[in-house]
């Protein structure tokens, strides 16, 4: 069972690691540039969908994916009621969100994108619905595939329309969303299609009585993402609303977040094993001290070495990746990603927290997070605009992380060992000085990147920050 998942694993990374970066910097990047502070339009609107998207789901699907994988027989009596919540927090996400639309002032191009926006989160959390149903099956392979589907699709129906030279007229910013609907439609349907075929007899009925099971199971979930939506989502929406040349400070927010999101989906796709792993280990009464260990040791490194090297070469990276408001995402993006710094951490401890059925504490940090997060936009953007919402996002994500990390040690209880926060420390100020002085060794920035990353490698071996040992007795067990 074990060589089955890890194995999936694989492939989910390997695809991830190919396409998404291909989305993200050919196609993604490319429309950006086409359409310069149009897309500042659709990213704040973009995000405003995705800030009340989890009233499409309210923890249905985690709630799902747990039954199922215990008892796969669930799938056929429960299939059809889950279905039949998801179509009707469809309709309240709708009036939410064009409501919000309307309260906010929002005209009738902006309205008429939000809809667009709302109907494609909806197909991507019935997506996530109908690829919870298939990893519960344990088609991990299958479900590795969908996880990136609906990016494939855009990228060859967006590069048709970029280069492909069918269509009259310059590549608008709609277009980009039509192509989004279309790719979202195809893995949708062939999804469902998978579901049906593995569970062929499914009926589909609707029984209120399981609705509200379902519901007041998944609902601790729900809060928790909701908070996490909101204090990571809505600092562009604030910028749009608040400065007169608003969409204009989205566009140059949304060049720096674009690595920053580009990077995430690392430790994202990290805390798909952290989570069982703990919950086996925290089941077990087993020690999880090494394991948080290990993932510390892989993790934060990497992340401090990618928030150096973007403090010092911002403005080389925001060059070589765009044509618009170089300057500004380049200010933007030295502090930025710090972010992912406390994001890796994060997982790491938010993981465990989770693993631990902790959900109130994470939810109270949340909750506090999401008030930092908002007092420090609306004292921030004025003065300082992009720049100040990135301020705003960082120090409210270092809260988070330390929070979590302090909290996880605690209550679990985790072992760090006396020399091995002292080492995480030492390396950081040690690659962050050279990072520094790389800058005049006389060969091209990129050059210096990859000496950097070496140095990095050489001074994790040498502060023993990853013990090999340790690493393969975890996954030999």
């Amino acid at each position: 069972m074990l060589k089955k998942f890890l194995s999936g694993l694989g492939l989910l990374l390997a695809l991830n690691l190919l396409i998404k970066p291909i989305w993200i910097f050919g196609i993604d990047r490319t429309v950006q540039n086409i359409t310069g502070s149009d897309y500042g339009f659709y990213y704040s609107i973009f995000n405003l969908s995705i800030i009340f998207s989890i009233f499409l789901d309210l923890g249905i699907t985690g709630f799902n994916n747990r039954q199922v994988s215990q008892n796969n027989d669930l799938l056929k009596a429960h299939f059809s009621g889950m279905l039949v919540v998801k179509l009707m927090l469809s309709v309240l996400y709708a009036v939410i969100i064009i409501a919000v639309g309307y309260i906010i002032g929002y005209n009738h191009r902006q309205m008429h994108m939000l809809c667009y926006l709302g109907i494609i989160q909806f197909l991507a959390s019935l997506i996530l619905f109908l690829r919870s149903n298939i990893s519960a099956l344990l088609l991990f392979k299958t479900e590795s595939l969908f996880s990136v589907l609906d990016k494939l699709l855009m990228i060859f129906i967006c590069s048709v329309l970029i280069w492909g030279h069918v269509l009259k007229g310059s590549f608008f910013i709609e277009r980009f969303v039509y192509a989004q609907l279309l790719a979202y439609v195809v893995t949708a349907v062939l999804a469902f299609l998978v579901v049906l075929h593995h569970s062929p007899g499914i009926r589909f009925k609707v029984e209120p009585g399981f609705s509200k099971t379902v519901i007041k199971n998944g609902l601790p979930f729900a809060i928790l993402m909701i908070l996490m939506l909101f204090y990571s989502r809505l600092d562009s929406v604030m910028l749009e609303r608040m400065l007169p040349d608003g969409i204009k400070q989205v566009a140059i927010y949304a060049n720096a977040f674009r690595l920053l999101e580009a990077f995430n989906v690392l430790p994202y796709l990290f805390s798909i094993l952290l989570l069982p792993l703990y919950a086996k280990m925290l089941s077990e009464r087993i020690d999880v001290s090494s394991l948080v260990r290990v993932s510390m040791s892989l993790l934060f490194p990497f992340a401090f070495m990618v928030a150096m090297v973007s403090l010092f070469y911002s403005k080389e990276l925001m060059g070589l990746l765009y044509v618009n408001h170089i300057e500004q995402s380049a200010q933007v993006f030295s502090v930025l990603m710090f972010s992912f710094v406390s994001i890796s951490i994060m997982f790491i401890f938010g993981s465990l927290l989770t693993a631990n059925g902790s959900m109130r504490i994470l939810n109270r940090i949340l909750i506090f997070a999401l008030v930092i997060n908002v007092v420090l936009n609306l004292v921030l953007i004025p003065p300082y605009k992009a720049l100040g919402a990135t301020w705003a996002g960082v120090i409210t994500q270092g809260l988070v992380a330390i929070s979590e990390m302090i909290i996880a040690i605690r209550i679990i209880p985790v072992k760090m060992g006396r020399k091995f926060i002292p080492a995480l420390l030492i390396f950081g100020l040690l690659i962050g000085s050279f990072t520094y002085l790389a800058r005049y060794v006389p060969v091209n920035w990129m050059i210096q990147i990859v000496i950097i990353s070496v140095v990095g490698s050489l001074l994790v071996l040498a502060l023993r920050l990853i013990d090999f040992k340790t690493i393969r007795l975890l996954y030999t067990e």
